[in-house]
């Protein structure tokens, strides 16, 4: 008789490999890209929360894992999505990232003044949420504070709605498929940064940049969807002073689909084709107007020096000037935006502005988001600023 082998518990049977099964979708699983989003239907937002993580047991120089005799406490910075139902998903959260619908894919942490705190987030899931007509009216106030108008495009105080209405578009931004850039233009002196670093410190994910940033910068940054302010960009009115690369990552942002091709090495001598999503909203602060190609995509708000002193000197960056706390406007901006985006979108406010405005293709596109945004505030509070008709009055 053959000897037949013996097997034990240390010699494992040696078996055929299982074929995988394979099921062919009907659509590419989703996938959040940007800390802000709409997915199916349902507002997501992102934000890295400081927590402190206690840790039970350590590993001993063996490599085993031991009881800590006392408590190892570690400061760290997790991810945490927030539903427009007030659900988190994320680490000692109500609910696990897993339990997510999708995949998150996002590889860069914003600055932590940009993000949801957890006293906002807490708020959200106790079921707060901010009424968007007033909560715009605070933002007016803020411009109103630091920014002089006068001999710009209209009075002061629609000016200040405006700019306003272009911040809330910056939130909204999945609501629409067109959204303009805004340039303050005007001689030294007549507040154009100021205007930059207020729309900034109050858009989604606002940086302020100086035309010298690098592209790789600019280029992870729209691909958040983020608020790009560029101060000093003379030289990207002029096609031959501008670094190519740049110029094509500014102009082809305007519209939703907008994508920019790079390499990117992911090891020696191996490359891989990255599509950046460069639809993002845009600000440009410069003495000379834009060139023909921006100009078609921007509405110019001309500056004049200030005569008030108090607005002179007033620095939009301290932030214990503003007649409203920035931060908390912060955490409420995030909060309107993942409360309303769905609604905003379902209610189709885009389409319902191409169809009634006066304007109509290219001269009608810089204006779009931002009388989209202003109809809807008129819809949720009909006692409100009169903010549609006053813009579509200056269009």
């Amino acid at each position: 008789m053959t000897n037949q082998p013996k097997y034990t518990d240390e010699q494992p049977v040696e078996r055929q490999s299982v074929t995988p099964t394979i099921e062919f979708l009907e659509r590419p699983p989703l996938v959040m890209r940007r800390p802000f989003c709409l997915l199916d239907g349902r507002a997501y937002a992102a934000t890295w929360l400081d927590v402190a993580v206690t840790y039970p047991e350590k590993r001993s120089t063996s490599g085993k894992l031991v009881r800590a005799k006392s408590k190892m406490v570690r400061h760290e910075q997790r991810l945490y999505i927030v539903r427009d139902d007030g659900i988190v998903f994320g680490d000692g959260a109500p609910e696990p990232l897993i339990a997510l619908p999708f995949r998150v894919d996002l590889p860069e942490i914003p600055p932590p003044q940009k993000c949801w705190t957890v006293q906002g987030v807490g708020r959200f899931r106790q079921g707060e949420r901010p009424d968007p007509a007033t909560l715009f009216v605070r933002l007016v106030d803020v411009i109103d504070h630091f920014i002089d108008f006068s001999r710009s495009l209209t009075d002061q105080r629609t000016m200040a709605e405006l700019l306003a209405t272009y911040v809330f578009a910056t939130w909204l931004l999945d609501a629409f498929n067109v959204i303009g850039y805004l340039w303050p233009s005007g001689e030294h002196g007549s507040g154009k940064t100021q205007v930059l670093l207020l729309a900034a410190e109050l858009s989604y994910l606002g940086m302020v940049i100086q035309a010298g940033g690098s592209y790789a910068t600019l280029r992870d940054m729209a691909d958040y969807g983020a608020t790009l302010a560029f101060d000093d960009a003379e030289d990207l009115a002029s096609p031959r002073r501008t670094d190519p690369e740049k110029r094509t990552l500014l102009l082809a942002g305007n519209r939703r689909g907008s994508y920019v091709t790079v390499k990117e090495s992911v090891g020696k001598g191996k490359w891989r084709t990255r599509y950046i999503n460069a639809f993002c909203p845009r600000l440009f602060s410069a003495i000379k107007l834009p060139d023909s190609v921006l100009a078609s995509r921007t509405i110019v708000l001309p500056l004049v020096r200030t005569m008030d002193r108090s607005k002179a000197n007033a620095e939009p960056l301290d932030f214990n000037l503003w007649p409203h706390e920035r931060q908390r406007l912060v955490d409420d901006l995030w909060a309107m935006a993942a409360a309303n985006l769905p609604s905003l979108v379902a209610g189709g406010y885009d389409g319902l502005v191409a169809r009634e405005a006066q304007l109509s293709g290219r001269n009608l596109e810089p204006w779009r988001a931002m009388l989209a945004v202003a109809r809807w505030l008129d819809d949720v509070d009909e006692k409100g600023p009169a903010t549609e008709t006053t813009i579509r009055e200056q269009v």
